[in-house]
């Protein structure tokens, strides 16, 4: 046959396919729509439910498009790609825009290209209706579109709007702006929104969804006796599961290999489970929030010939610092987790230091400490001697705010991050000489971050240099010595304000194996009031040099 006769039959080739589409009925919902056009995730891996019946329900849940959906689980359980497919479904259906949101730009790229481009290069229809743009951060699909984004800034968050909002690894985003995210839905008329999350500690980002919603578990039924239980739930230590158990020796060589070790058993007869027959049960199914929890225990994977539960007792067993044991917990169990010497600012001690009193308008030789970022976080204290009273706490972007404070409570001394608003952060510190101090934390500080001289004012502007895990631990002694107090627990700000304190825990670098304070977390009014217990201890003579200050006083 001549070159055109086969141009010819590749042209009907390629008809006859395109109507295979065209002429099949649309789906009816985000599953069939799956199965119906063979979607797979990678090369040769169709998407299946099978190994993944834990997600029965949250795939119910896509099916029905429930408005809110979260999913507090372990690592690799496959919902970020069961969500990811949601936002292709709903691109073709709808014409949507999604809006798929990761903790930082790196993480959202490498998910872009691994995930999204390796499914769209293993579908046909995938590759069908990628139409036009398709780069790591913008993919273009049937109708709609989907963007890629980091929620580390600010500006970023607040660029575009949507009517799909997708939250993944919720707990390493950064705080504030996740609400300026929600915020990107107002003029949709979906206004969908998926939130997804290995947890960190209790109480805290995806927890606190989880338990705003339904909180389902999965549950087994026995094959033998009918007993319910969920293994998540049955816990020895905060991360031994009952249901694991040492198999029989008569067991060996017929039902189990003879080097296998654990079984998944019934706690009340022992019977096998099966992890593929359980169902999710929800503590409050009547709630407008559909929440999930998922769990490494029901995992079906082999890996190098080892039986799942084998392997998972061995990562469980192994973990012995407290470090370790958070990480087998988080990961594995997919429950929340802090050991006590690790977060040292918790409810109890937070109680004891929260007096009866409520905020104040003005103060007298007050102290102030401001952590700054897309927010300024504001505290003023007063006191003497190495104690403090907390008397007001704000978040606010109004810089002007800041000079109000200094005369409106009579600040002896600020002490105020030089970074990210450094130049704010020097004009400040110029328009109150001696009584404003920039401060750097030693391991960011640079030769070229020295003070400046204002020319008008002839004013050197004082700096401090500190390490930030010693200063903070140096806090933390403060309030549990009772000598840095709060307002009474009630006002929403000091509830805030709380909430921050417990983010204060440490975590150990895999690389380095330095232990520290965790960074890129929601604890601002944590790092304001050691700033401001710095203001009080470290109150520099004024560096005035001879014309009178504009906006304060000499010292």
């Amino acid at each position: 046959m001549n070159k055109s006769g086969n141009n010819l039959r590749q042209i009907a080739k390629e008809i006859k396919e395109r109507n295979r589409y065209i002429l099949q009925p649309q789906a009816k919902n985000f599953q069939e729509w799956i199965l119906q056009h063979e979607i797979n995730t990678k090369q040769g891996f169709p998407w299946t439910l099978s190994g993944h019946e834990y997600q029965k329900e949250i795939l119910a849940a896509l099916n029905s498009e429930f408005p809110r959906i979260v999913v507090e689980k372990a690592a690799q359980v496959g919902i970020s790609t069961l969500f990811l497919l949601e936002s292709f479904y709903l691109a073709e259906k709808y014409s949507a825009k999604s809006l798929y949101y990761f903790p930082t730009d790196n993480d959202i790229a490498d998910f872009s290209l691994d995930r999204a481009d390796t499914m769209i290069e293993a579908t046909a229809h995938l590759q069908r209706i990628a139409s036009g743009i398709n780069n790591v951060h913008l993919k273009h699909i049937a109708g709609g579109s989907i963007y890629f984004r980091g929620l580390w800034s600010k500006r970023k968050v607040k660029s575009v709007d949507g009517d799909i909002l997708y939250l993944d690894e919720l707990d390493e985003a950064k705080g504030e702006n996740v609400e300026f995210s929600r915020d990107r839905l107002l003029h949709s008329s979906l206004g969908y929104q998926r939130s997804l999350s290995q947890p960190s500690v209790p109480d805290f980002g995806i927890d606190i969804e989880f338990k705003k919603g339904t909180q389902e578990y999965y549950f087994l039924k026995c094959p033998h006796c009918g007993h319910y239980q969920c293994l998540e739930l049955e816990l020895e230590a905060d991360r031994f599961p009952r249901n694991f158990k040492k198999i029989p020796k008569k067991w060996l060589g017929g039902k189990f290999p003879r080097n296998q070790k654990y079984y998944r058993g019934c706690l009340k007869c022992g019977a096998i489970l099966d992890m593929s027959k359980g169902e999710m049960v929800a503590s409050f199914p009547s709630r407008n929030i559909r929440s999930f929890h998922l769990s490494q225990l029901y995992s079906q994977i082999q890996q190098k010939g080892q039986a799942v539960e084998d392997r998972i007792m061995e990562q469980l067993l192994a973990a012995r610092s407290s470090f370790a044991i958070a990480r087998a917990v988080i990961s594995i169990i997919g429950n929340p987790y802090i050991d006590s010497n690790l977060q040292p600012l918790n409810n109890t001690v937070l109680d004891r230091v929260c007096g009866e009193y409520g905020l104040a308008g003005k103060g007298s030789w007050c102290f102030m400490g401001v952590d700054q970022g897309d927010t300024l976080t504001i505290t003023i204290g007063e006191g003497q001697y190495h104690k403090l009273r907390t008397i007001y706490l704000e978040e606010t972007q109004d810089w002007k705010k800041l000079y109000k404070f200094m005369d409106q409570y009579d600040i002896d001394h600020c002490i105020i991050d030089a970074l990210p608003n450094k130049s704010d952060a020097k004009r400040l510190a110029a328009a109150f000489p001696g009584r404003v101090t920039i401060q750097y934390f030693t391991e960011n500080f640079k030769m070229d971050d020295e003070p400046f001289i204002d020319d008008n004012q002839q004013i050197e502007i004082p700096t401090i240099k500190v390490n930030r895990d010693e200063t903070l631990d140096e806090m933390v002694y403060m309030i549990k010595e009772g000598n840095l107090l709060l307002p009474r627990k009630e006002i929403p700000v000091v509830e805030d304000c709380r909430r921050h304190l417990k983010n204060l825990y440490k975590i150990k670098d895999d690389t380095t194996g330095r232990v520290s304070y965790k960074k890129k977390i929601e604890n601002h009014f944590g790092m304001a009031l050691n700033s401001m217990r710095l203001a009080m201890i470290h109150a520099p003579v004024s560096s005035y040099v001879g014309i009178a200050p504009v906006g304060g006083r000499l010292r």
